[in-house]
């Protein structure tokens, strides 16, 4: 056998045998773009979600030392 004539059995072998897993190419590039329209919408989650968190922690000790301040304001200012 020449070496186009062992190219070409092997890539009949492989057609034939790997033919039922081929992926139309436009579906898995479609499917990519999925994936990574999820990755960036997680990622924004995550970042959203610990600001919030963040913030909220920040206000409720901001909010906690004014009650502070008022309590120790009216108990020490008669």
């Amino acid at each position: 056998m020449e070496k186009e004539e062992i190219i070409i059995a092997v890539q009949e072998a492989i057609t034939k045998e790997l033919g039922q897993y081929k992926v139309n190419k436009e579906i898995h590039y479609l499917d990519h773009l999925w994936i990574k329209e999820m990755r960036e919408w997680m990622d924004s989650i995550k970042s959203e979600f610990w600001k919030t968190v963040v913030r909220t922690i920040i206000r409720t000790i901001i909010i906690f030392m004014l009650i502070g301040f008022g309590i120790w304001g009216i108990k020490n200012l008669k």
